[in-house]
């Protein structure tokens, strides 16, 4: 016995209409949950911005954080899974904060360089 399907041949043409309908139907549905994810990563990045601008993310000791993800996620189904991920989450933030201030001075010297050409350059008459 076979595990495919045989789906019977058939004359009869589908209703354009129902098929136009289901299409836009099934497009809609697409189009919302490609919307969904993407104000989801927006709103990760802002919250991720915003927790590595807060003092102290970049002293976070990364031993207590394994402590209290054990402690969050006791129990859970996919608490080795979900700790992973938290870990490195959490983990890219302490990073991000930690290089923040040599960002900031790379940046500041970036602006100072080209502010400095900028006045260095001459003008070309209109």
């Amino acid at each position: 016995m076979s595990n495919q399907i045989e789906v019977p041949a058939t004359d009869k043409v589908a209703d354009p209409k129902a098929a136009e309908a289901l299409s836009t139907a099934l497009g809609l549905s697409l189009q919302q949950l490609a919307g969904a994810n993407d104000a989801q990563q927006i709103a990760i990045m802002a919250l991720t911005a915003i927790v590595a601008l807060s003092p102290g993310t970049a002293t976070i000791d990364l031993e207590k954080l394994g402590a209290v993800l054990a402690i969050l996620t006791k129990g859970q189904p996919n608490g080795d899974a979900y700790r992973k991920r938290i870990a490195q989450y959490v983990s890219l933030m302490v990073n991000i904060a930690r290089k923040l201030p040599e960002s900031i001075e790379e940046a500041k010297k970036k602006a100072g360089e080209a502010s400095a050409g900028a006045a260095e350059s001459p003008q070309k008459p209109n």
